[in-house]
């Protein structure tokens, strides 16, 4: 099925229903949608390896400085244009971290091609919370973590997240080999659009889903800019005992407020 661009790793899957797309978050790569692929199996199901990440093309130095976001969102809508040219309408995006920041980049730039929108915790932080959040998160450092004792990394990862499944923490361990070396940080897959601003430009139906713990990037302040935003379009939930992977902290919590809205925004 020739909905992919060339330079990018799609996984298809051929559910009976309307389309998902998922996008995975900074360091990951689509194999850590495994537990969602389950459970969506009644949608059709592409899941892209974002540029730079698992095994879709390596970015080239002009792509990745200052950030990555615009060819990341570049390529979601050509994988958009193709799904859309071959199977019709009622296209949702899903993305997480990274990946809601793109979902939300292609959402307002071509809601043409998007009917709903899930952001699972996407950067949208206070402007002095995010001049720090790339000092805290230096890439290539936690990937050679893993690719120099990949069993005792993912160790420490179990006691941080001992609820995930083992074989979804086990992909998401093996994500982190394979990160592009040019990606330095995560302010390098951050839109240069302030997120307010993309927010408000939103005009499809929108959840935004986050945790209640201290790791979630949506905080309470983050919630009161949205609010001041103002955008009807987008409606926030907080999903307690979660943090920034939100639906792997609490897979039930997640499902519970996502999969009804799926199902009301592609119904018909």
């Amino acid at each position: 099925m020739a909905t992919a661009p060339d330079d990018l790793t799609v996984s298809v899957i051929d559910g009976p229903g309307p389309t998902l797309v998922l996008l995975h978050g900074f360091l990951d790569a689509g194999s850590v949608w495994a537990d969602a692929v389950r459970r969506w199996s009644a949608y059709r199901l592409l899941v892209p390896d974002a540029r730079g990440h698992g095994t879709s093309a390596r970015l080239t130095p002009e792509q990745a400085k200052p950030t990555a976001a615009p060819v990341m969102i570049e390529d979601v809508v050509r994988l958009l244009e193709a799904v859309v040219a071959q199977h019709g309408s009622k296209v949702a995006l899903v993305g997480h971290s990274m990946g809601a920041g793109v979902a939300a980049g292609v959402g307002a730039a071509r809601p043409d091609l998007v009917d709903a929108l899930v952001l699972e915790d996407p950067a949208w932080m206070p402007p002095e919370r995010a001049r720090g959040w790339r000092d805290v998160h230096p890439a290539q450092e936690w990937a050679q973590e893993f690719r120099d004792d990949f069993d005792a990394t993912l160790a420490a990862a179990h006691a941080e997240h001992p609820t995930w499944p083992a074989d979804l923490r086990r992909d998401w361990g093996r994500a982190k080999t394979r990160i592009d070396p040019l990606l330095k940080h995560t302010g390098q897959c951050v839109a240069r659009t302030p997120w307010t601003e993309t927010a408000a430009a939103l005009t499809v139906p929108t959840l935004l889903v986050t945790g209640d713990q201290p790791d979630s990037t949506v905080d309470r302040v983050s919630v009161e800019m949205l609010e001041a935003v103002a955008n009807p379009q987008i409606v926030v939930h907080e999903v307690t005992d979660a943090g920034h992977y939100v639906r792997l902290d609490n897979p039930v919590g997640y499902h519970e407020v996502v999969d009804p809205f799926l199902a009301e925004t592609l119904a018909g």
